[in-house]
């Protein structure tokens, strides 16, 4: 089947129409983990495209695809967020699409009838693209790593279905081999996009298990899916299993255990499904860092029932794949999709992206049953009617959501109301106060965190650089005695703190801070790399005493601090700091050997090498030339 956009005219009138929609969101702004991940931009001029790209620490992939479309956009930081979006935009419309190319290809094996197969695959498409649930994953910028990802997982799942659907009467070895070449490259674009792009070949084995479960499927068949599916699939299997202990140790920063995020998780796409379905104002967020954890499967009792909905929802997709194709395909889709983020690895419980593809197959089977439905019915006015009254109230939904994009101080101020108990969502309101330079409002939003998490040391340390970075205040001794006793005591909630303190380490560097008392700073940072609920980043807080120690010209002290830093967890950026404090105090020998070091630990990490071939060839240089002299 040749899929012709322009014969599908009411495919692109939805498109513009969705289009214009998010044209009212693009008008807002960057936030969260925009500013980590893309505050490197900046440099692209001077460093090149490599070492933006290759620096990254966004996950284990590194995602260089997601990087490099950032990169490409670098000339629009920080006061662009609108190109950005608009990527987004796009994306997420070349994502319905694929969506409606997919379906109209599987429409044949759902008892839809052939006449209504375009209507059929029109009305999952729109509703997927018009739902409210993917807003904050498209207007908010980072994501484009969960966009591309499903681009190129659904560009791998229409590739697929153009080689191996059942109406494909012969394969020839060719078109076989082609075709397994265009998938892998798919798969292998999704997974540096973003990790869960892994899950294409499950998405793929979900069709072939339920709605294609009565195809025959020649001996081809057997050697394609094995090197195309089921090999990656080992290899993940395989991955995560060698990867185990690694998730075990770091749930140690978590407040939650893996079984009660497990369990946890249960409620949690309970609720997903509730969203989708039934899809309402007030119930979409970027903020649930305050989600209430399952301490057991009575704690709170709906864990239990979440648990038990799951697995009888598992259990019938299994009995029913073939008497009843399209719900299996439903639930296996929807749980396949939920396979890596919402299970045993050590993730945050709460994001909503995690349903961009998920939602396929729940809507999937709702525009089944719509359809199914209108067949009984002798007048059709009323089902047409039921199905227009759904996607009006989608649509308003989404307006609503898109147009408080456009509004950030009524978008913080509502996700707060929201999330009144989530430090990120008060945080965030906080910081709109800052960038209106109201400090004293701002300093009591931060407030508000003490009187919900007293053992958190983020709102202290905030209040500390806010007066002295943006009201140019001296702090007294009685303010810092206070932080030195709040950082013994702490207890880990995220690491704010700790990107607070890299943020107030550029303005110091920049002469943006100049009433901060670093010797007070550095013994702060040295007494939170004490507390053992901060064990996770010692060596970024050795790193940043490290930083500060050479800022007022103490570098014997700084080159102690790196020095341990590179003990608690090695990072090229870290043997590069080294490596400068060691020239700069005249150590030529040790600076020579720690160049080597690096270049024997980075030997078999090209992409390492490559990333800091500049810092390495200058330090090389440099050494060379006092040696010489």
């Amino acid at each position: 089947m040749n899929i012709r956009i322009y014969q599908h005219w009411p495919l692109l009138v939805i498109i513009f129409l969705i289009g214009s929609a998010y044209a009212t969101g693009l008008n807002s702004r960057f936030l969260l983990d925009d500013f980590s991940n893309l505050v490197l931009l900046e440099d692209v001029n001077q460093r090149g495209y490599l070492y933006y790209i290759l620096t990254n620490n966004s996950g284990p992939s590194g995602r260089p695809v997601s990087l490099l479309s950032f990169a490409f956009q670098h000339a629009y930081w920080p006061n662009n967020p609108q190109a950005f979006k608009l990527v987004n935009v796009i994306i997420h419309l070349l994502n319905g699409v694929l969506i409606y190319a997919s379906c109209l290809l599987l429409s044949g094996f759902t008892g839809i009838e052939k006449a209504r197969a375009k209507t059929f695959a029109l009305m999952v498409a729109a509703i997927w693209l018009v739902h409210p649930i993917h807003v904050n994953t498209v207007l908010y910028v980072v994501q484009r790593m969960t966009l591309l990802a499903s681009f190129f997982t659904l560009a791998g799942v229409y590739t697929y279905l153009r080689l191996w659907h059942p109406g494909n009467t012969e394969v020839t070895v060719k078109r076989m081999i082609g075709g397994g070449v265009v998938f892998s490259c798919f798969l292998v674009l999704a997974v540096f996009s973003k990790e869960n792009g892994i899950l294409l070949p499950v998405f793929v084995l979900c069709i072939e298990f339920t709605l294609f479960a009565d195809v025959k499927r020649p001996n081809q068949w057997k050697i394609w899916s094995g090197l195309c599916l089921f090999l990656p699939v080992l290899a993940v299997i395989v991955y995560l299993a060698i990867g185990l202990d690694d998730v075990m140790e770091k749930y140690s920063i978590r407040s939650f255990t893996m079984s009660e995020r497990l369990m946890t998780e249960a409620r949690i796409l309970v609720i997903y499904l509730k969203h989708i379905l039934l899809p309402h104002p007030s119930a979409f967020s970027l903020f649930h860092d305050n989600f209430p954890v399952s301490h057991g499967l009575l704690s709170p009792l709906v864990t239990l029932y979440s648990i038990a909905f799951l697995m009888l929802a598992l259990i019938m997709s299994i009995a029913c794949r073939k008497s009843l194709p399209v719900i299996s395909f439903t639930i296996l889709w929807f749980l396949g999709a939920h396979l890596l983020e919402s299970t045993y690895l050590n993730l945050e419980l709460y994001f909503e992206h995690r349903n961009y593809l998920a939602s396929i197959g729940i809507l999937f089977l709702l525009i089944w049953c719509l359809l199914l439905i209108r067949r009984y019915f002798t007048s059709k006015l009323l089902p047409d009617l039921l199905i227009a009254i759904f996607y009006i109230i989608t649509s308003w939904v989404t307006m609503s959501e898109i147009n408080l994009w456009s509004r950030p101080v009524d978008q913080a101020i509502e996700w707060q109301r929201r999330s009144p108990e989530s430090v990120r969502a008060i945080s965030e309101v906080g910081h709109i106060y800052l960038s209106f330079k109201n400090y004293e409002k701002a300093l009591s939003t931060f407030a508000l965190i003490e009187n919900i998490y007293p053992d958190d040391i983020y709102p202290y340390f905030k209040k500390i650089s806010i007066k002295s970075c943006l009201m140019d205040q001296k702090i007294d001794e009685q303010q810092w005695k206070l932080l030195y006793q709040k950082a013994a005591q702490a207890k880990w909630y995220g690491g704010a703190p700790v990107v607070e303190l890299d943020r107030m380490v550029s303005k110091i560097k920049s002469g943006k801070c100049k009433k901060i008392n670093i010797y007070a700073l550095i013994r702060f940072v040295l007494l939170l790399a004490k507390n053992p609920s901060y064990k996770t980043h010692f060596a970024q807080l050795y790193e940043i005493s490290a930083l500060l120690n050479g800022h007022i010209g103490e570098a014997e002290v700084a080159l102690n601090n790196a020095t341990r830093a590179l003990e608690e967890k090695q990072s090229p950026q870290r043997y590069i700091l080294k490596i400068k404090l060691l020239i700069e105090t005249n150590r030529l020998k040790a600076a020579e050997e720690a160049i080597k070091d690096f270049n024997e630990k980075y030997s078999n990490k090209p992409t390492v090498k490559l990333a800091y071939r500049k810092f390495i060839t200058y330090y090389e240089d440099k050494l060379e030339e006092l040696q010489s002299q």
